[in-house]
């Protein structure tokens, strides 16, 4: 199968890329500079030079693959309502390109635009909060727009990622947290960090086998939850050998420790779980070490 992948060279878009290849798919991976084509290559991915912006030329490539999958986004706009915009002027150039033909059509969202889930982990069926920031509930437009391709003929799936994604040493909130207390030489957590959290290791992630899935259905995709944002902050401080440390959010403001909308999520409570995947999709996730643990002396210390 041919498939046409958004965002490669990306954390997520890599994993998924790697296993495509494992499994004998071609992959042809969208790239904003050619100097990025070499290591594709090497990894047996084809390249497609080319931005986001270029909504033409990502509907032909569509349009000759067998499925796409769209891990990219773009945070480069003036306003999130600007990213968002570009976002579903790209979903809108796949969904023409594949309607009518059944193929496949995976987007991945993340569980951020539901706000606080409470003290368990909540099932596809959760609602948006209503008092999120607009610029969150905005994104879930996106998710509309995947779902309602599947009334085109398209295979449409969206895949909805905790806010933590780890493992290998990559993710988005990990690094910036180990960068923060290594700066200041101490981690620190915004009150009691008793929050909870979900999270999926990027291997599991790319495993989900989205062949199985219907059209129109959005899926969770986390396997691990309970995370505190204290165990957190205690494991990037044990990775370092720092102390960790409890501050107030009028003290993280004053001191400028991660930037607001950073401490919003994290020491928020923010679980999802994957029994939908689980069940029709037979996801089994492999038994590794634990996020805190791969955070404290893994991939992450290593």
């Amino acid at each position: 199968m041919k498939v046409f992948l958004t965002n490669a060279t990306g954390y997520v878009g890599g994993a998924i890329a790697r296993r495509l290849i494992h499994k004998g798919h071609r992959v042809v991976a969208l790239l904003r500079t050619p100097q990025k084509a070499d290591a594709m290559r090497a990894l047996g991915i084809e390249s497609l030079l080319g931005t986001l912006d270029e909504t033409d030329k990502l509907a032909q490539a569509a349009a000759t693959a067998d499925a796409v999958i769209h891990t990219a986004y773009d945070y480069s706009g003036k306003t999130f309502a600007d990213n968002v915009a570009k976002d579903r002027a790209v979903i809108a150039a796949f969904v023409g390109a594949l309607a009518g033909t059944n193929k496949p059509l995976l987007v991945t969202s993340g569980s951020g635009m539901l706000g606080d889930t409470g003290s368990e982990p909540v099932s596809e069926e959760f609602p948006t909060d209503p008092l999120q920031p607009q610029d969150l509930l905005v994104r879930s437009l996106s998710e509309r727009d995947t779902l309602r391709a599947a009334q085109r003929g398209v295979r449409s799936v969206l895949l909805r990622l905790p806010l933590y994604v780890y493992g290998n040493g990559g993710s988005t909130f990990i690094p910036a947290q180990l960068a923060d207390a290594k700066q200041r030489g101490a981690a620190y957590r915004i009150g009691a960090g008793d929050n909870k959290l979900s999270a999926v290791h990027v291997e599991d992630l790319a495993e989900l086998a989205m062949e199985k899935a219907p059209a129109g259905s959005l899926f969770n995709a986390a396997n691990e939850h309970g995370i505190t944002g204290r165990s957190i902050v205690d494991a990037v401080a044990q990775n370092l050998g720092v102390p960790a440390r409890q501050v107030t959010a009028e003290e993280a403001d004053a001191q400028e420790i991660l930037p607001a909308w950073f401490r919003h999520w994290v020491f928020g409570n923010n679980q999802i779980d994957s029994k939908k995947a689980e069940r029709l999709l037979g996801w089994t996730p492999a038994q590794r070490p634990g996020m805190v643990q791969d955070i404290a002396s893994g991939s992450y210390k290593q």
